[in-house]
């Protein structure tokens, strides 16, 4: 029946775009964290795992823009590589994104990219911040 299935596509539709909704409003990928839960296996694990992270971000995103402001590059682009990696494994991948753009743009010796994507990293690590403690209380 062809109006059955563009009622469900209609349907896949919806629902794709209420789950990309819902990622964006939290900052968090829940496949990736649902995925580290269950390889880590339990939940003190991923607590231990989450709250680690949430402890050492702020500082991380520190030192991105003591290293921007500084104008030290070579360090900029191994302190916002490192971070990225962490961050995808947690499931921030908007932020994992934007660490990316700050990667990137030191090693082109872009300066104004490096602050403004510097800049948008610290604002979504603070909403990603708020999602992983949140994610923790419900864990």
């Amino acid at each position: 029946d062809p109006d059955a299935a563009l009622l469900q596509g209609l349907v896949l539709t919806i629902q794709t775009k209420e789950e990309i909704t819902s990622m964006a409003m939290d900052g968090l990928d829940q496949e990736v964290l649902d995925g580290l839960h269950r390889t880590l296996g339990n939940d003190d694990a991923f607590a231990r795992i989450i709250s680690m992270y949430l402890r050492k971000l702020p500082a991380e995103i520190s030192e991105l823009h003591r290293h921007a402001g500084s104008g030290d590059l070579e360090q900029l682009v191994e302190q916002a590589h490192r971070l990225k990696s962490s961050t995808a494994m947690v499931g921030a991948t908007r932020l994992a994104g934007l660490l990316a753009k700050v990667e990137g743009s030191a090693r082109e010796g872009d300066l104004t990219a490096v602050s403004r994507w510097t800049n948008e990293s610290d604002l979504e690590s603070t909403r990603v911040e708020g999602s992983l403690k949140a994610r923790l209380r419900e864990a």
